[in-house]
């Protein structure tokens, strides 16, 4: 049962990753876990207001930070439907290309 969780994981955060990839957002590559993390040329306070906008909640990068500043989001793939990969990023891409 593990495994199948750990598959069906990785497949989400495949496909969400491709999807930004094809709007041409730059993604950190995962090596695990149920995250996608997406540094960002803005304020990622901003995105994630825009984002929540639409429907969608993020974490700041901010959060995690241990020394430094870091403009990222912290996307988690374990909760997302089919399909709605395609959809995060077109509304990211929207997102970012508009000043808030």
């Amino acid at each position: 049962r593990l495994d199948k969780t750990r598959s069906e994981y990785t497949r989400r955060r495949d496909e969400l990753s491709k999807a930004l990839q094809a709007q041409g957002i730059d993604v950190t590559p995962a090596s695990g876990g149920f995250n996608v993390w997406v540094r960002l040329h803005q304020d990622a306070k901003d995105v994630a207001y825009a984002l929540a906008k639409k429907g969608w909640l993020v974490r700041l990068g901010s959060a995690f930070e241990v020394q430094g500043s870091v403009e990222a989001i912290r996307v988690t793939v374990s909760t997302l439907q089919d399909g709605q990969a395609q959809r995060f990023a077109e509304d990211l891409k929207s997102s970012l290309a508009r000043r808030l």
